[in-house]
C-alpha cells in the first residue's frame, strides 16, 4: 500500500468519524479534540498507524478514558465542522515515497 492510499484511508476514517457527530448534531469534547488534533499531525509526519491510533482513541468511550483527562487537554475545541475541514484539506496534501 502506499503512503497515498494509507493517508487516504485514514482521512476516510476520520471523516467517517466525524459524519457521524454531524449527523448526530453533537460536537466534539475536549478529548475527542485533543487527539484528532494528533492525527492530523501525525498525518502531516507521514506516521499513519499512529494517527489511525489517535483516531481510535478520539471514539473511545467516556468510561474507557484515562482519569483526570479534561484537566490535561486545551479547552479550546475546534468545531467539527472545522476538523472536517482540515481533514479534508489534508486527504490532498502530497506524500513523498513510495
Amino acid at each position: 500500500m502506499s503512503k497515498g492510499d494509507k493517508q487516504s484511508a485514514v482521512v476516510d476514517m476520520a471523516i467517517a468519524a466525524l459524519t457521524e457527530y454531524a449527523a448526530n448534531a453533537q460536537e466534539l469534547d475536549a478529548w475527542e479534540a485533543q487527539h484528532l488534533r494528533s492525527a492530523l499531525g501525525a498525518i502531516y509526519t507521514d506516521f499513519f498507524s499512529l494517527s489511525l491510533q489517535e483516531i481510535a482513541l478520539a471514539l473511545a468511550p467516556p468510561e474507557e478514558r484515562a482519569p483526570g483527562w479534561a484537566q490535561r487537554f486545551p479547552k479550546e475545541i475546534p468545531t467539527v465542522h472545522q476538523f472536517q475541514t482540515a481533514f479534508d484539506q489534508v486527504r490532498y496534501r502530497p506524500v513523498n515515497g513510495i
